[in-house]
């Protein structure tokens, strides 16, 4: 189950301790870029939108509604159905 609560405090405790750890906040970094990369990949591949001007955006707005929900969902699970 990925709307979890307690998945949810992790990940802010993490947040936190991402802003004061250089090297944590390195690897965020390159884990963030490298997904965002993966996403633009993956929109790349879906005809009529191989315009890379236009996937790089397209991948960050992907990822800001996944995180949100997946935020959202961790908060307010009864809000969300399951699947």
């Amino acid at each position: 189950p990925v709307l979890d609560e307690s998945r949810i405090r992790l990940w802010a405790g993490f947040m936190n301790l991402v802003r004061r750890d250089p090297a944590l906040l390195e690897v965020h970094r390159q884990t963030y870029l490298r997904y965002r990369d993966q996403l633009q990949d993956l929109i790349m591949a879906v005809p009529g939108l191989s315009d890379p001007a236009l996937a790089r955006p397209m991948a960050i707005a992907a990822n800001a509604t996944i995180d949100g929900l997946w935020m959202e969902g961790g908060m307010l699970p009864e809000v969300f159905a399951p699947g």
